[in-house]
């Protein structure tokens, strides 16, 4: 991935500029993200400028303020959609039924779900078994495309990368997560 940034003196001049150079970058058939930064704590305006720029073929356009991130992108199943959050402990899915997730039900239990809830039960059964969910260790991306693993693959690949990262120096042995993304071809 390369990193550029765009500056000037007006919004216009800039976000021309940016539609021009992603326009051509696209050409060649790289994928293109955007990052509208400003001072402003307002997500407003910036809804329609990501809007415009995910119509052109952007994969996603980010608007960044002082305090806070929004980010929209091109659709993607929802496992797929993990590789745009910041790292998290849990993703609750409201909805997303099409999905092959474990799922707690309202109303009526499905053959398929962990548990049912009604609103005025009491929550401790659900969130035993939300607690009780093994963690998804590790999340293999290729090209585009999540790669599910098995827990005992995730414990494998661990491990390994825990081996390699215990001989560098600066690691922090209590550290709780890694994050290694790797282009397996040189951009010329």
């Amino acid at each position: 991935m390369r990193l550029i940034g765009i500056s000037g003196s007006t919004k216009s001049i800039r976000s021309s500029l940016t539609e021009e150079v992603m326009k051509e970058v696209m050409k060649g058939g790289d994928k293109v993200a955007i990052a509208i930064c400003t001072k402003s704590r307002d997500l407003r305006a910036f809804e329609k400028d990501a809007h415009h720029y995910l119509d052109l073929g952007a994969e996603a356009v980010m608007g960044i303020t002082p305090s806070n991130m929004l980010v929209l992108a091109k659709s993607r199943p929802i496992l797929d959609a993990l590789e745009l959050v910041p790292p998290i402990d849990y993703l609750l899915a409201e909805g997303c039924e099409d999905t092959p997730i474990p799922r707690i039900t309202i109303g009526e239990k499905k053959s398929h779900a962990l548990r049912s809830w009604s609103p005025g039960d009491s929550l401790d059964g659900v969130l035993s078994k939300v607690k009780s969910l093994p963690s998804i260790r590790v999340r293999l991306t290729v090209d585009g495309r999540r790669i599910p693993l098995k827990p005992y693959v995730q414990d494998v690949i661990v491990a390994i990368i825990e081996g390699f990262l215990s001989t560098l120096k600066g690691y922090e042995k209590n550290a709780r997560r890694v994050s290694l993304r790797m282009d397996l071809q040189k951009e010329s």
